[in-house]
């Protein structure tokens, strides 16, 4: 098919059948997540005769509606264009029709899991001006049904907008070819994995654990409580709070290890295009995912990177795009592993006059040092002297280490926070141990918000 033949979006279309699959996956992990607490104990609790005998109608039974459900959704799934409008009906019992107006549309994405791969079609999310998420979502096309709506939706946005001019006046080109910023290789992922937060993976892995564990004791009684507190040797809470800390080794390497499979399935194969109407981004391995954002919906660019990616020189680059009520994750574009080349690359094009204006650059009030020496050093220490069961001798040299960290990290925020403002935009820069930064075109901006807590009005 010519990615010019749209034809077919003239009358009611569906999707591939591939999408009955698809629905039926994303109905099965709906089930599978509300009730998975319910198997885990079904599994490792004892099981009667007439209790397995329920348990596994249930289990059918919920199969099928989700199969039916499914089969249901695909049949009542139409999509098609008229009036300059892309119009999608669906809905089983209470039936619904979104109209998006081709000029309202902001982004056309397109994405592709393994499933979609294995049968070579593709998911297709459409976002609007006013929406929050994807408005518009087509489960499963053949590829070159999705290109050819693709090019079609923009082409006819872009026919609908006006019509940018360069600095003599004439038309902007519709059509150039793409220019490649940025390819990651396997050494990148490898960065990036390294360098990640960590954090995060640490505080999933005691969650579950815990959380597990709290589900088994409950379900299973006070006896299977005791058996797993005395194997570990839980006698009391600073025992607990020891192996915690013997455990804080495993959990760190595990953590590792989750975070180089994640960013190896995440950004395996990214490439980062610029193109002739913004940046385009490509990457994934059993998920493929393409993201675009045009200049004209860029809202703002911030590009960071923690202590570890200062090591190795590179940086997170994040391209926030305009939405109704904020710019969320759900309308960004993220680029990890960049280099200051990537990053200036896409200032120029964001933000073109920048290095030709004249910043007035501003610090913010002493006062934030207090702040954070109160909020976050001396209030959370002095609940860990009391309620942590652990021996003074521990307790005070700790905490007269965590006010001494905090007030000298305060010192440190309140030095590197800047922000600079010209004619034209802000710039804003800020961090301890990393740095983050912040660029805005005035132009861009769709309302101002103005906060003070009770501290900050006693203080003026």
């Amino acid at each position: 098919m010519n990615s010019s033949d749209v034809t077919f979006l003239s009358e009611p279309t569906r999707q591939s059948p591939v999408a009955i699959l698809l629905i039926l996956m994303k109905l099965g992990k709906t089930v599978l997540r509300s009730l998975w607490p319910i198997v885990l104990v079904y599994v490792i609790g004892s099981k009667s005769e007439d209790g397995t005998s329920y348990f596994e109608m249930a289990v059918m039974g919920a199969a099928l509606l989700v199969a039916i459900s499914s089969i249901a959704s695909y049949f009542r799934f139409y999509f098609y264009v008229k009036n300059e409008e892309l119009i999608i009906e669906k809905g089983l019992f209470n039936r619904s029709k979104v109209n998006i107006p081709f000029d309202r549309i902001q982004t056309v994405n397109l994405q592709q899991n393994i499933i979609h791969q294995i049968f070579n079609v593709v998911s297709v999310e459409i976002d609007s001006a006013g929406s929050k998420g994807s408005e518009f979502s087509i489960h499963a096309l053949n590829r070159e049904q999705a290109y050819a709506i693709r090019e079609y939706l923009l082409s006819r946005k872009s026919e609908l907008e006006p019509v940018e001019e360069d600095a003599e006046g004439n038309a902007a080109p519709l059509h150039t070819n793409d220019e490649i910023l940025l390819k990651l290789e396997l050494q990148d992922l490898f960065k990036i994995g390294l360098t990640r937060n960590h954090l995060q993976n640490i505080g999933i892995i005691g969650a579950f654990f815990f959380g597990l564990y709290d589900i088994i004791t409950d379900a299973l009684g006070e006896n299977v409580r005791k058996t797993i507190d005395g194997y570990f040797n839980f006698s009391d809470e600073s025992s607990f709070f020891l192996f915690v800390l013997k455990i804080i080794p495993s959990i760190l390497i595990l953590s590792l290890f989750i975070s180089l499979v994640n960013t190896a399935l995440r950004y395996f194969d990214l490439r980062f295009y610029k193109t002739n109407r913004g940046f385009k981004l490509i990457s994934g391995l059993f998920t493929r995912q393409e993201q675009s954002a045009t200049f004209e919906k860029i809202q703002v660019i911030r590009w960071s990177s923690n202590i570890f990616q200062k090591y190795f020189g590179m940086k997170t680059l994040r391209l926030l795009q305009a939405a109704s009520t904020m710019v969320g994750r759900n309308k960004s574009i993220n680029v990890p592993g960049c280099y200051n080349s990537q990053v200036d690359a896409v200032r120029n094009s964001y933000f073109p006059e920048e290095k030709e204006l004249e910043f007035e650059s501003h610090s913010i009030s002493p006062l934030i040092i207090f702040r954070r020496f109160l909020y976050i050093g001396l209030l959370p220490g002095i609940g860990f002297l009391l309620l942590i069961p652990i021996i003074w001798k521990i307790k005070i040299p700790a905490f007269i280490l965590w006010l001494i960290i905090v007030f000298v990290t305060s010192r440190i925020y309140h030095k590197n926070w800047k922000y600079e403002i010209s004619t034209k935009g802000l710039r804003t820069h800020k961090g301890i141990l990393g740095e983050e930064d912040f660029l805005l075109k005035w132009y861009k901006v769709q309302s101002i918000k103005v906060q003070q807590s009770l501290y900050q009005k006693r203080k003026g």
